[in-house]
Order: C-alpha cells, then sequence, then structure tokens
C-alpha cells in the first residue's frame, strides 16, 4: 500500500528507497535474432554474441534453445558489468545530498542515496520484448521443428554449359509430387558480336505493372536483366516478395536477374537469402556490393545505403584492374536526378563515388529511386561537358512504383515520369541505348562510345 510506481513500470517506496530503480535496459528479442544467426548482426554483419549456430544446424527446438540462452548470459554478464560500473561512477562523481536528506536511514547512516543508504536499496534490469520473444520462439518451434512447413532458399552453380545451347531443369525435393513444372534457359551463343542487357528499377508495389514491364523487356531477348533497387516495398514482409516473384515467375525461371539492394529493401535478410550475387563485394558487404564480367564489359553494383566510403575504396581497385573497354555503375539513390522536392540527387553519392566514375571511366551510372526515365548530359563534377568526356547519369526507377513529379534542371537531357524499362544492346566499339514505354513506344534512344579512363594526375 506505500509504494508508487515511477515511470511505465518501476516500482519504489517513497521516502525510503532509491527511486532509480532500473539501471539497465535488456533486449531479449535481439538475443533470439542472434540465435538465429549465429551471433552475428544480418544488418551490420559484426559479430556481437558468441557464435551458436546457424537456424540449419539446430536439428531440434531444444538446441536452438540453447543457442538463444547462450545469447542472454553473454549479454546478461556484460549488462551486470556495465550497471555495476555505472553505480561506482554515480556514487564516486555524482552524489545526490539534497536526495539523501529526504530519504530514510541516509542520514543515520551516514552514506549517500547513491552508497547504500537508503532503507532500500536495490536496482533492477528490465527485460524487453519478453512476449514477442515467447511468440517468436513459440512460431518457431512449430513451423521449424514440430510441422516444418518454412521453405528453405538453395543455391546452385551450373558450370560446363555450352554456349548456344538450350538446358531444361526442374526444382524439387525428390518427393513423388515435390516437383516444379520444367523450365528452359537458354545460353547466349557467345559475346564476341555483342550482347542485349535490360536494366530497369523500383518494381515496388504496383504488380501488374512489374509483370508488364518485366514480360516485355524480357521479350527483347537480353542476355540478363538487371534490377536498379527497391524491388518490394517493405524487404522485411515475405509477402511482398511472394508477390513480386509470382509477377515474374515465367520470366525469372528463364533469364538471370541480377539486383542492386535499395533503400526499400532494408537491409533485410530476406533479400540475402533470395538471391545468390557475387561473392567478391568489400568485407560485411558481400552480395551488396559485387561486381562480374560479362562480354566487353565490367558491371559494378553497388549499396547506396550503407558504407559508402568502404565501396568506394573497393570500387576504386575494382574499376583499376578493369581488362573491359566498358565499366559500367549501378545503384539505388541517384547521385544526380531532378525530383522537384528531393532535389537533384544525393549529394553524399555525388561526394563518394562521382569522381571515380569520371576517372576511371565508367560510360554510364545507373540509378533507380525516384520513379521516372531521367538522364542527364556527361558530368564532371557539377559542371556540364561534352558528350564522351565524362560519365552521364541514367535513372530508371519506372518498373511499377507510384510515379513521381519530375522537374527539369541544366544538366537535363531526356525525362519523362513514365512506367519504362531500358534496352543496352553493347558491343567493343559501341552502347546504343534504346528506353521504351510501357505501351512499347520509344522515349529515349541514344549512343555511346567507351570512355578512357583520366591518367593519374590527368584532369582529377
Amino acid at each position: 500500500w506505500d509504494y508508487a510506481p515511477i515511470g511505465c513500470i518501476e516500482l519504489t517506496i517513497p521516502g525510503r528507497a532509491n527511486p532509480h530503480a532500473v539501471s539497465g535496459w535488456f533486449n531479449a528479442a535481439k538475443c533470439l535474432e542472434l540465435a538465429l544467426f549465429d551471433g552475428q548482426d544480418p544488418r551490420s554483419g559484426e559479430q556481437l554474441g558468441p557464435r551458436t549456430g546457424q537456424l540449419s544446424d539446430f536439428t531440434d527446438f531444444e538446441a536452438f534453445y540453447t543457442a538463444y540462452t547462450r545469447q542472454v548470459e553473454f549479454f546478461a554478464q556484460r549488462m551486470v558489468y556495465g550497471c555495476n560500473r555505472g553505480e561506482l561512477v554515480q556514487r564516486e562523481r555524482g552524489p545526490l545530498p539534497c536526495w539523501s536528506v529526504l530519504t530514510d536511514d541516509c542520514i543515520e547512516r551516514g552514506r549517500d542515496i547513491t552508497d547504500g543508504g537508503a532503507v532500500y536499496n536495490y536496482h533492477s534490469v528490465c527485460f524487453l520484448g519478453t512476449a514477442n520473444t515467447a511468440d517468436a520462439m513459440m512460431v518457431l518451434k512449430k513451423l521449424m521443428f514440430e510441422e516444418p512447413c518454412i521453405e528453405a532458399a538453395h543455391s546452385v552453380s551450373f558450370t560446363g554449359l555450352i554456349p548456344g545451347a538450350v538446358y531444361a531443369y526442374r526444382v524439387g525435393d525428390a518427393s513423388p509430387r515435390g516437383w516444379s513444372e520444367v523450365s528452359y534457359f537458354g545460353v547466349p551463343a557467345g559475346t564476341d558480336d555483342g550482347l542485349k542487357a535490360i536494366v530497369l528499377g523500383d518494381s515496388r508495389n504496383r504488380m501488374d505493372v512489374w509483370q508488364s514491364v518485366v514480360s516485355q523487356a524480357a521479350d527483347r531477348g537480353p542476355a540478363f536483366i538487371i534490377n536498379t533497387g527497391d524491388l518490394v516495398s517493405d524487404g522485411e514482409r515475405l509477402d511482398h516478395w511472394n508477390a513480386w516473384f509470382h509477377s515474374a515467375r515465367t520470366i525469372l525461371n528463364r533469364v538471370p536477374l541480377m539486383t542492386c539492394i535499395g533503400n526499400h529493401e532494408r537491409q533485410s535478410m530476406n533479400y540475402l537469402n533470395l538471391f545468390s550475387l557475387p561473392e567478391n563485394g568489400p568485407e560485411g558487404l558481400i552480395e551488396q556490393a559485387y561486381y562480374f564480367d560479362y562480354g566487353p564489359a565490367r558491371w559494378i553494383v553497388v549499396n547506396t545505403e550503407v558504407d559508402l566510403v568502404a565501396q568506394a575504396e573497393w570500387m576504386e581497385k575494382v574499376l583499376q584492374d578493369n581488362p573491359h573497354p566498358w565499366a559500367f555503375a549501378f545503384l539505388h539513390r541517384p547521385a544526380w536526378a531532378g525530383h522537384p522536392h528531393r532535389g537533384t540527387g544525393s549529394q553524399d553519392v555525388r561526394d563518394a563515388w562521382a569522381g571515380l566514375f569520371e576517372q576511371y571511366g565508367v560510360e554510364i551510372a545507373w540509378q533507380g529511386h525516384d520513379h521516372y526515365y531521367y538522364r542527364t548530359k556527361a558530368l564532371r563534377g557539377d559542371e556540364v561537358v561534352a558528350s564522351g568526356e565524362a560519365p552521364i547519369y541514367v535513372t530508371s526507377g519506372g518498373a511499377g512504383a507510384p510515379l513521381y513529379p519530375i522537374m527539369g534542371t541544366d544538366f537535363a537531357e531526356v525525362y519523362e515520369s513514365v512506367d519504362h524499362y531500358c534496352v543496352l544492346d553493347l558491343t567493343a566499339e559501341r552502347a546504343h541505348v534504346t528506353v521504351y514505354r510501357a505501351d512499347g513506344s520509344v522515349l529515349d534512344d541514344f549512343t555511346l562510345e567507351p570512355r578512357a579512363p583520366i591518367a593519374s594526375g590527368d584532369g582529377m
């Protein structure tokens, strides 16, 4: 009857106890996440907790629960240490004499309230996310161990493919009814005479538009498709991914897709689990930044959402070692654009990467994020230069996301807010780009020649 609540969940006994009842907040749900990923933070890639195994390593719920308790014990020990150190520091450097005078027994004991002078001296830790953690535990127990129904993601590498051949395949688990229908994919006859690639982006939430645009693009016979990011509206939601894959199911089973991570993927593990991409990026960003060589070009994909500086260091080496006449970069947030509210692009992206594009002969930086089509003139720094003397920036964000307003700029060449996709026909000597609206009409058409890297100290 003589206690009182303070704050949201803390209780104290007024006048007889230290009112600072809670000295720590323990994230129970984070420990659960770490138990799923061997103690590694799935967003940053940092090893935060002890290595206790991946979810796929656990043969029963008890093994998984043991991994979870090890994570809790690991961080509980560190929290206790931190709380104790905090109390010592407050006792030595932040005594509370006024509060002590008003609290029973502090005067009698001759001790400050921060030094155990009150009648009741205690501290506690709030265990946060208990209900969410328990719910998640029960879902995992039921769907992973008692009644397994969570689908697994598998990746397979094919080697020894014959140029010009067509292969048939199906996917399944070897059970009598566990096989998909037969699908087919063809291997390009060769790239000496050129290749065709599709660039599009920001499919997001209008699945009917996404289905129409990617189907039209695939009918052009590309060697592969590159998406400039924001494939779905919320990368944390599997239902969004299911709808996205379902809408393009007759395309993605026969045309290779390379992807660029956008802000709406939210750095989710769903993205990394659902796609198998080259693992040659910088440490901590494997499959989020990568490159591949195909035909007469090096194709470089980067992540505009995290650590631009580390990617710049990695990208410079990748560009320096490029043995091909062409280099193309793919990024989500645009370095240069024309949005009436967002402005002329992302300054941090320009600061980190534009200089590399200029120095090392990147002819086109393909971008997304803004839902329209936007092609710049050749830009060196913030100055327009003659075509072929600097990179151009092409924003392709019209594959299903709601369209944005658009504005002209001094550096704009062609722009329109419309659903579209880009077709790149590439040989060693020329790149020809045709941009089609979703209704099949031509929006833009231009040709470029390879741009040699700038010699060290020349023009930089």
